[in-house]
């Protein structure tokens, strides 16, 4: 019996000038799902934002749980539980601030994933918007 023993090289970022392969192949097992980013939201430490999060594409056929991280749970989570009613796109959320600082929350419905980044207490100056206006698919209640 012939046994054949196959190598590789993985190599993280930008590969050295010259050693590109010839043909490259998406990774096995690796899958991106594509985020849409809604917006900003911006609270003082002790505040509690209430949104509608406009979280499915389409429109529920039944109760649809919706899965919330945050990036840094120090600094924002949101009071659970998240569903989006039956026959509806739109899921209301309270926001639980933390500590000052800036986070992420993604939430999952399906195979439906969006973004919101929370600032908490002062933002950075690369977070300062340059227009205050409402964020589309966004409702603050």
């Amino acid at each position: 019996m012939l046994k054949k023993t196959l190598k590789g090289t993985i190599v993280v970022g930008t590969p050295a000038a010259g050693t590109e392969p010839p043909v490259i192949a998406s990774p096995v097992g690796v899958v991106l799902i594509e985020e849409r980013r809604l917006g900003s939201v911006f609270t003082a430490a002790g505040g509690h934002p209430n949104l509608n999060v406009t979280a499915l594409a389409a429109a529920a056929t039944s109760v649809t749980v919706v899965t919330v991280t945050s990036s840094n749970p120090n600094i924002a989570t949101v009071e659970e539980p998240v569903v989006v009613p039956t026959g509806s796109r739109i899921a209301a959320i309270k926001i639980l601030p933390g500590i000052d600082g800036v986070a992420t929350l993604t939430l999952r419905a399906g195979s439906d994933v969006v973004q919101i980044v929370v600032v908490v207490g002062p933002p950075p100056a690369s977070l300062l918007p340059l227009i205050t206006a409402p964020i589309v698919g966004v409702e603050k209640k």
